[in-house]
């Protein structure tokens, strides 16, 4: 399997507040490094299928919005840091995040969190918030791609049939939708989810030709 040329994996801790100790207020920071510790003290007993702390992957999801796509507000980051922790840990329920965060971040961690409904469903229910909303859920997805090759071929087919099919279509126009800043938002995304999505269908080709040639060399 070829693996993506975008790191899977975030920073340590002293890079990825690198950016943020010099452009973030002090009382901004603080909150940040508040989220950040909640979100690593919430997931710590989680795992992801390559064996990472779960942590790396809300963590990974900030530093795209960080690093990749120079975000800075200091209630993105914390809502992207957050975004699983209602979903996969009993450390903050909704209620904590409005009462620590307020309540515009515990609308956005809300919206992302996984319900009983529909991909579809959900996907709906995302673009009706507001533009930080969806790009998230976007970042979110992104990471999810970059790192799907650890995952086997049935969720591998699964994610990008959703992102393609689904994902795509509805968040995108709907981000652009908010004008000229988040056009090139989507935009953006639209090329590195192509991108990695072309990863992993170049390691399904690479899989079989190379399953083709065991084949023949049996002849």
């Amino acid at each position: 399997m070829i693996i993506s040329k975008c790191p899977s994996r975030p920073p340590g801790r002293e890079l990825f507040f690198a950016p943020l100790e010099i452009s973030l207020k002090p009382s901004d920071l603080l909150r940040v490094k508040f989220a950040y510790a909640l979100s690593k003290a919430g997931h710590a007993k989680q795992k992801r299928k390559d064996g990472s702390r779960y942590f790396d992957h809300p963590k990974a999801v900030a530093w795209i919005y960080i690093h990749e796509f120079g975000g800075l507000d200091p209630d993105v980051i914390i809502f992207l840091l957050l975004h699983d922790l209602p979903e996969d840990s009993f450390l903050l329920s909704f209620y904590w995040i409005s009462f620590i965060f307020g309540e515009k971040t515990t609308l956005r961690v809300f919206a992302v969190t996984k319900g009983k409904e529909t991909f579809k469903e959900s996907m709906l229910r995302v673009v009706k918030e507001d533009p930080e909303t969806i790009s998230g859920k976007g970042f979110d997805r992104l990471h999810n791609l970059r790192t799907l090759d650890v995952c086997d071929l049935e969720m591998q087919h699964e994610q990008i049939e959703e992102t393609e099919g689904t994902l795509m279509p509805i968040l995108l126009p709907a981000l652009r939708s908010f004008g000229r800043e988040w056009i090139e938002c989507a935009n953006e995304l639209e090329v590195k989810m192509k991108e990695a999505i072309k990863v992993i269908k170049d390691g399904w080709s690479a899989e079989k030709l190379s399953n083709a040639i065991e084949v023949t060399s049996f002849k």
